[in-house]
């Protein structure tokens, strides 16, 4: 093989290497994480279910206290129309 060939392609192979390690450890993370997820029992993913679903419903508690009051300085002519 010739000397100017040698370097360009170890770092080829090098790059193809660090790029197959590396879709092999996030394939790897992906896995662990998806059976992890698997483990929970019923009661737990329950359990964070109405967790989650109590924050959903203060968001739009939220939610709504803000377009009332952001309505109401709108109609007193606080704030300029959009558009």
């Amino acid at each position: 093989m010739a000397p100017e060939y040698f370097f360009p392609l170890l770092g080829m192979m090098f790059a193809l290497a660090w790029g197959v390690l590396g879709t092999f450890r996030w394939y790897a993370k992906e896995k662990l994480r998806s059976s992890s997820q698997r483990w929970l029992d019923d009661g737990e993913q329950a359990e964070r279910l109405g967790a989650l679903e109590g924050r959903v419903g203060e968001l739009e508690e939220r939610l709504d206290f803000a377009e009332r009051v952001l309505a109401q300085q709108r109609q007193s002519g606080q704030l300029p129309e959009g558009g």
